[in-house]
């Protein structure tokens, strides 16, 4: 491990606090690409996209978790005193216990709603075990992130490893020992016990920490004021990528949801960087804006976005270029034919590169009220799109919505920008300083 990082070290120079964000991401992302292709391999397509359209009720729990969570702390407690951490912390992960709970409850009626509503889809069948690893998922996630603030990331990359290799192993075990068992449910409930079991080891390495009803209160407050912006956003966001797929199931049938999804893994190799950076840089760039104002947090994101979106934008070039040979030797022959697809989501994943590093900016200027209103915006026409564009293309419709929605919040998010008044004036709509919050 020891040579990896200095050879990580060596790459990033002055960023070197990126490297264990770099490599727990690469764990975490390479075993949800793997996931992917074993399920979509093992399970044909049909299946795997009834397995796509459950884990949806998984991917809103980590969104949610991100935006009431993992966001706040990231930007909001760079400013806590070494007093205020204890209680402060505490309040944290009281949150997220409530927040797992409600997550449990709400995937499951949806679910089972679901499968009334739908009865050919079977995914009442699927509602206790995604149920449970939506809820379940909250833990390494919350862990993660406080490692991270605590400048501990190491310890998140030995969590993830563990939580990801009895998942992987887990899966293997199935598919190739337990193969009459093999099916999506099983699957579910697999990866909700690999998500539980790494608890122990995460709690063992929790520093002190202690509830206080007056911090707990301030802190919600104070959150809530960051969040509320992001989480109506982060509901419209997956609404709109829910719709798609629901839409695309009910026009075209599962196997084409499973297909899409399939062709997606094989550019989401370049999340892997992004969501790494999402670990770490929101708290760099706060530092940024707060010691230079938005002159440094320009400068901040610029160095970034020319040291890592422009060699992954080269890399999703290659993909897409090879989309048909990679989709035929990474799922197999049933998948032949569906390279134009790879190569349309690589596509539209470059676009993804321009959007992450103007939400960048906004969350350090504490500007979520612009990305709520970019992400709606753009969401109502990726909404009214997507039906009659899947209707008429096809999959290649639900990309060509897909797109249409990245380029509408880019361009209202860069308007919005450029036509603030102020762009310091917006950390007041956070709420009181860390000083609100006393021990």
């Amino acid at each position: 491990m020891a040579w990896v990082r200095q050879l990580i070290h060596r790459i990033l120079g002055e960023h070197t606090y990126v490297s264990a964000a770099l490599i727990d991401q690469a764990i975490v992302s390479g075993t949800s690409f793997l996931t992917a292709i074993l399920l979509a391999r093992f399970l044909g397509a049909e299946e795997f996209g009834r397995y796509v359209l459950a884990w949806f009720a998984v991917y809103l729990a980590q969104n949610v978790q991100n935006v009431l969570i993992s966001a706040p702390l990231m930007t909001l407690s760079v400013n806590w005193e070494d007093r205020q951490k204890p209680a402060s912390f505490g309040a944290v992960f009281a949150h997220q216990a409530l927040l797992a709970i409600a997550t449990f409850v709400l995937a499951y009626t949806a679910l089972k709603t679901t499968g009334l509503i739908v009865p050919d889809w079977r995914l009442d069948e699927l509602a206790l075990p995604a149920a449970l690893l939506a809820a379940a998922v909250h833990g390494p996630d919350s862990f993660r992130t406080y490692n991270f603030v605590r400048d501990r990331g190491w310890r998140s990359v030995t969590i993830d490893g563990l939580r990801c290799s009895l998942q992987f192993a887990g899966l293997l075990t199935m598919f190739f020992f337990w193969s009459a068992d093999a099916s999506v449910a099983n699957a579910l409930w697999l990866m909700a016990l690999a998500n539980l079991l790494p608890l122990a080891l995460c709690i063992f390495w929790l520093d002190q920490i202690r509830f206080d009803r007056a911090v707990f209160t301030a802190l919600s407050k104070r959150h809530w004021r960051f969040s509320r912006w992001l989480l109506a956003a982060t509901f419209a966001r997956w609404g709109r990528e829910s719709l798609a797929s629901f839409a695309v199931g009910a026009v075209l049938g599962l196997a084409e949801v499973g297909i899409l999804r399939a062709a997606q893994q094989l550019v989401i190799a370049v999340n892997v960087p992004l969501q790494a950076l999402g670990n770490v840089i929101p708290v760099h760039a706060s530092r940024a804006f707060a010691a230079d104002g938005f002159d440094g947090l320009k400068g901040f994101i610029k160095t970034f976005a020319i040291k890592f979106m422009v060699p992954m934008a080269g890399l999703l070039a290659i993909i897409g270029v090879f989309g048909e040979p990679l989709v035929v030797a990474i799922y197999g022959q049933s998948y032949a034919g569906y390279g134009y697809v790879v190569t349309l989501y690589a596509m539209v994943m470059t676009l993804y590169l321009g959007k992450d590093a103007m939400l960048m900016c906004v969350r350090a200027m504490h500007r979520t009220d612009i990305e709520f209103q970019a992400n709606m915006t753009a969401a109502v026409v990726g909404v009214l799109a997507i039906y009659p564009l899947v209707l008429a293309f096809g999959m290649v419709g639900a990309l060509l919505a897909e797109g249409l929605f990245i380029v509408a919040v880019i361009a209202l998010g860069t308007h919005l920008i450029r036509n603030a008044s102020d762009p310091a004036e917006a950390v007041n709509q956070v709420g009181p300083d860390s000083q609100e919050i006393e021990t």
